[in-house]
C-alpha cells in the first residue's frame, strides 16, 4: 500500500502527481521515460517542420542537404539528446523509441519515404 503524499506550504497544498516537468524532462511516478520520449517526438516534429521552411531548396538552393543535416545536427540532435545525463534507467525499449525517432527526423527532412529502412 503506497502512502498518500500530501504536504502544505505557505501557498497551499502540495500534491501528488502522474507527471512532473523538471529542467525540461519529463518524469513520471514509473521513473521511466515514456513521458519524456513523447514529448520528444512531438518536439523533434516541430523542429523537421521548422528546419524544411528554413532549408528549403527555394531558400538555400542545392545546399539543401547538406543544410538540412548541419541543422539536424545542431538543432534537432540536441533537442532530442536533451538531459541525457539523468537517464539513468534507461531501458533498450526506450533506446530503441529515441532512435526511431532519430530515424524519422531524418527521412523527415530528406523527403524519404517513411519504409526506408534505418539500421546502421
Amino acid at each position: 500500500k503506497q502512502e498518500k503524499i500530501e504536504e502544505e506550504v505557505r501557498e497551499g497544498k502540495i500534491g501528488e502527481t502522474n507527471t512532473y516537468t523538471y529542467l525540461g524532462i519529463v518524469l513520471n511516478k514509473e521513473g521511466n521515460l515514456k513521458n519524456h520520449i513523447i514529448e520528444m517526438e512531438n518536439k523533434a516534429n516541430k523542429i523537421c517542420r521548422e528546419i524544411n521552411a528554413i532549408a528549403s531548396r527555394r531558400n538555400v538552393g542545392q545546399e539543401e542537404i547538406r543544410v538540412k543535416l548541419k541543422l539536424f545536427e545542431t538543432c534537432l540532435m540536441p533537442a532530442i539528446l536533451y538531459g541525457l545525463e539523468a537517464w539513468s534507467k534507461i531501458t533498450k525499449t526506450e533506446i530503441s523509441k529515441i532512435e526511431s525517432i532519430q530515424g524519422k527526423a531524418l527521412k523527415q527532412l530528406l523527403h524519404m519515404p517513411v519504409s526506408t529502412s534505418y539500421n546502421e
